[in-house]
């Protein structure tokens, strides 16, 4: 999309392969020019800022709302005033994506936006469609400016890979079942990443207890405990990962809370100590995981989703979807219980007369523990 935006009007053709609709929001575009006082005066409301932040179920200052959706006329003036902070999406009534005919009320507000501004009637049918490709936000929304004016220029073009798909690509160009080929200069991919896992699984072979692998592991399904540890994989910590609130919030607040929650677990099993995650607790986690997803995601082909077994199975959840506010309390509670969930194994040169063995802490008790561990 923002290569779109970017070249439509210094090429001399530009032709776009479409499989799905952008359902994309304008972009609010804000130039501020801050002084040393008023920098100072900002810095005066930072405590209050985070405190917000923290109460948010996002980790930042906009979040879902919980206006009355009975009322049709305050309904409608939210999504206007939405429409025009830019928080459409984020700052939307928490139902979004749970009531299917508020989803719906909200694409039919979304397409009256943008589908006046697309002249030919097939463009705008193809990028705004009377009929929802999937519910509204079950997949990320982009951000545009001029995304859906570019179409109006002549020199655009739009194919529809549902009734007209690929057949061959060559150095000459693109062949379509329908439109025939297509003579290119440079062709641009835009087939999007394996997000949450790919850079863990792809990248690096981490391995566990008896050589288990994460690749397998993760492939099969994705279980976690607390989104930031794997049983099997003993002192082995991720950040903004599979099923944490990786995606409905922000990366650096997620890393404020889930890096102290890290330094404190290792700073308590000490020098030479073992952190080995519960399966029990991996597995309750995984269902809460479930518990708290979104209805209409479920209904929708989205990287906010996962297919287990290697891509056959069923769909699960990627991440925590309810809310950072409740993630943090879920750690803290952890904690506040000695780490609940872990088994915590502190190395002491002597135990009860044996040396090197280990102080096994389950929940806060205590008993002599001289299984090997792994790496």
């Amino acid at each position: 999309m923002q290569c779109i935006e970017g070249i439509h009007d210094q090429v001399k053709e530009l032709t776009v392969y479409q499989r799905t609709p952008n359902l994309a929001t304008q972009r609010k575009i804000g130039h501020y020019t801050y002084s040393k006082e008023s920098e100072d005066e900002e810095k005066k409301r930072w405590p209050d800022f985070f405190a917000h932040c923290d109460r948010s179920s996002t980790g930042q200052t906009t979040d879902w709302e919980d206006f009355d959706l009975q009322d049709d006329q305050l309904r409608r003036d939210m999504l206007e005033q939405k429409w025009q902070e830019g928080n459409f999406w984020f700052g939307n009534h928490r139902a979004l994506l749970n009531d299917e005919a508020y989803n719906r009320e909200v694409y039919d507000f979304w397409r009256a936006k943008v589908a006046h501004r697309i002249k030919d009637p097939r463009k705008r049918e193809l990028l705004a469609p009377e009929t929802p490709p999937h519910p509204f936000g079950a997949k990320r929304p982009s951000h545009e400016t001029v995304y859906y004016d570019a179409f109006n220029q002549d020199n655009v073009n739009l194919v529809d890979l549902n009734t007209d798909e690929f057949l061959q690509v060559d150095e000459t160009g693109i062949t379509n079942k329908q439109s025939g080929h297509k003579e290119l200069d440079i062709i641009i991919l835009a087939t999007g990443f394996d997000a949450i896992v790919g850079s863990i699984l792809n990248g690096i072979d981490i391995r566990g207890r008896n050589g288990a692998t994460l690749y397998k592991k993760w492939n099969t399904r994705i279980r976690t405990n607390h989104g930031l540890s794997v049983a099997g994989f003993p002192n082995f910590f991720y950040i903004a990962g599979p099923q944490a609130p990786t995606v409905f919030g922000t990366t650096p607040r997620l890393s404020e809370i889930q890096a102290p929650f890290i330094a404190h677990i290792i700073r308590s099993a000490g020098s030479g100590g073992v952190i080995d995650p519960d399966e029990q607790a991996e597995e309750d986690f995984d269902r809460e995981c479930e518990r708290v997803c979104p209805k209409l995601m479920w209904q929708t082909r989205t990287w906010y989703m996962r297919r287990t077994d290697f891509g056959r199975g069923p769909v699960q959840p990627a991440c925590w979807y309810g809310g950072m506010a409740e993630y943090r309390r879920l750690l803290q509670q952890s904690e506040d219980k000695g780490f609940e969930g872990f088994h915590i194994s502190h190395k002491r040169t002597e135990v009860n007369g044996e040396t090197d063995g280990y102080v096994n802490g389950v929940n806060g008790t205590h008993a002599v523990h001289g299984v090997e561990v792994g790496a």
